[in-house]
């Protein structure tokens, strides 16, 4: 399939497909006359990398993880022990991030009713 029509099955951009494979999430193979060929495969995987990065996971990470990925289960985010490593790191990441939103928001609350007062 070609560049076009992954982008409208998998629900994104054409532009966000180049960047993937520019990332080297996506292999597409090639043709004749250059253009990009990919299969019905790559639908699923789309759809994985976009939950992936939903996370806040970057792209290197995201590599990593779809290195575990198997044919049984395309549409499953693989869990081999490097994915539940990276998502791990992550949720602590983001569990850290959250309270230093929460704090910010104790103060920034308070300034508020200060400068209300």
């Amino acid at each position: 399939m070609k560049i076009g029509d992954l982008a409208a099955q998998a629900g994104v951009t054409r532009r966000q497909i180049r960047y993937y494979e520019d990332q080297g999430l996506l292999q597409p193979r090639r043709d004749k006359a250059g253009y990009r060929v990919f299969l019905e495969s790559d639908v699923p995987k789309v759809a994985r990398i976009r939950a992936l990065l939903a996370t806040g996971l970057g792209t290197a990470a995201i590599g990593r993880i779809l290195t575990c990925s198997t044919q049984d289960a395309p549409e499953k985010i693989p869990a081999c022990g490097a994915t539940l490593q990276e998502l791990s790191q992550q949720r602590t990441r983001l569990k850290s991030q959250a309270a230093d939103l929460s704090n910010a928001m104790v103060r920034l609350e308070a300034l508020i009713a200060e400068a209300s007062a």
